[in-house]
């Protein structure tokens, strides 16, 4: 079983219960080459206010946007492509707003 852990930043935290706090780690598991792209899409479907946030338009069929993500305390320029970035057991992704949204 591999676990990663989805560090989500104020004020995205509301969204996922974490109100009054500076952060919340939520902890998926994943599968074997899974990408950061499908986990967050997987939480924008799950949870309708962090997709709203996250894809323009839904977390179907849209483009990231909005969110800065880094992997693992180096954050991911937006040019790099998270559909194509894997993850494995004991990755933390973190997520926050982006800067001037």
């Amino acid at each position: 079983m591999n676990i990663v852990q989805v560090k989500m930043m104020s004020p995205i935290t509301a969204a996922f219960g974490f109100v009054g706090q500076s952060y919340g780690i939520l902890e998926k598991e994943i599968e074997e080459g899974e990408t950061i792209d499908s986990v967050l899409r997987k939480l924008g479907k799950s949870n309708k206010e962090f997709g709203q946030a996250a894809f323009w338009p839904d977390p179907d069929t849209g483009e990231l946007a909005g969110i800065d993500v880094a992997l693992n305390d180096e954050q991911i320029p937006p040019w790099e492509r998270l559909e194509e970035t894997k993850l494995h057991g004991g990755d933390v992704v973190t997520v926050s707003l982006a800067s001037g949204c």
